[in-house]
């Protein structure tokens, strides 16, 4: 029996000892849950902090970006005012109204016509589209009634786009295009810029085939605006846009295309239609590439309500526009017989976008 009470008593205190070991590591590990909540909570502080720098960043980023918009649009509105600042020097005070200076009236320089086109007619299309928070960089445009090509110059050199297709009734001329650049000390023709026919009322262009489509003093002349526009709308991406500016209005002073071989002072109204004809005959228009009498019997004396209403039943709704205006003497045999809005509407540069269908 003694051998038994010490075994007994020597199996409780080695239980006691093993005890004792499991106690220490219990504490042991207790500690280090300590250790381990305190370095969690170090951690959630730590992330707390890198998500509380990260939105200071993003804050930051988003002012940054809302600031370069607001830069963006002052120099887009700056070049705009730069551009009609450049027109208002050309204007001069005849008597007790304001008529176009004599250099108006007469026919511009190969290279003053370049650089209207290359630098002023560019910097006004981009300034309104740039102060309309867009921009044709990287996008694919198509321009309607591309001309002598210059405009589409600028836009393709300057305005970066993926592709430009300048398309026209009658074609533009490449190689005349190439040495009007080379003797402006411009650039040649890039890689991104094309040119293709059209007709009067169709684009050669699939549906939904353009981020962007601009036209430039074109829709004056257009014989089948609603066609036009409706093919317009039709190669128009859904979230694309469509910059159009119309000068002049055929009922404004200048609208008759008239003011190289009649000056200003609303010609086109005052004389019979045959008399303006035959005036022109064998005369070059303000555009020297046409004849003046052909220049002048393509008016299709849209104004700014009938192209508006146009615009709506092609599926087009004007989300920007601007009214181009001057101060004119009116002569009592228009002012009481047309709308004072014709009269004195003499242009118009919009944004459009398609309608939902």
């Amino acid at each position: 029996m003694a051998g038994i009470g010490e075994w007994i008593k020597r199996k409780r205190f080695a239980t006691a000892g093993h005890v004792g070991m499991l106690e220490e590591r219990m504490a042991a590990i207790s500690s280090e849950i300590g250790e381990l909540r305190d370095s969690s909570a170090q951690t959630q502080d730590a992330v707390t902090q890198t998500q509380d720098a990260v939105t200071q960043t993003q804050d930051a980023v988003t002012q940054t970006l809302r600031h370069v918009g607001e830069l963006e649009k002052t120099a887009a509105d700056t070049r705009e005012a730069a551009a009609f600042a450049r027109r208002a020097l050309e204007i001069s005070t005849a008597g007790d109204g304001i008529s176009l200076a004599t250099s108006e009236h007469e026919r511009k320089s190969d290279e003053e016509w370049f650089a209207a086109h290359y630098v002023d007619a560019a910097d006004q299309l981009l300034g309104f589209i740039a102060a309309s928070g867009l921009g044709i960089g990287g996008r694919e445009v198509a321009d309607v009634g591309s001309g002598d090509g210059i405009i589409d110059l600028a836009l393709a050199t300057r305005g970066a786009p993926s592709r430009l297709v300048g398309f026209d009734v009658s074609p533009t001329d490449v190689g005349e295009l190439q040495l009007a650049a080379q003797a402006a000390g411009v650039d040649g023709v890039p890689d991104n810029l094309s040119f293709a026919e059209s007709g009067i009322d169709s684009i050669p262009a699939a549906d939904e085939s353009f981020d962007v489509v601009v036209t430039w003093s074109v829709f004056e002349h257009v014989s089948e605006p609603l066609a036009m526009l409706k093919e317009i709308r039709r190669i128009l991406r859904p979230d694309g846009f469509l910059f159009l500016q119309l000068w002049p209005f055929y009922y404004s002073d200048h609208g008759g295309h008239l003011w190289l071989t009649h000056g200003g002072g609303f010609p086109h109204l005052l004389s019979p239609n045959d008399e303006i004809i035959a005036s022109l005959e064998g005369k070059t228009g303000t555009d020297a590439r046409r004849p003046a009498d052909d220049e002048y019997l393509s008016l299709n004396r849209l104004t700014l309500n009938e192209l508006h209403e146009l615009m709506r039943e092609a599926g087009l709704g004007v989300r920007r526009a601007e009214l181009i205006s001057e101060t004119v003497n009116l002569p009592n045999d228009i002012s009481a017989d047309l709308p004072l809005s014709d009269l004195l509407t003499s242009g118009v540069k919009l944004l459009a976008v398609p309608s939902p269908v």
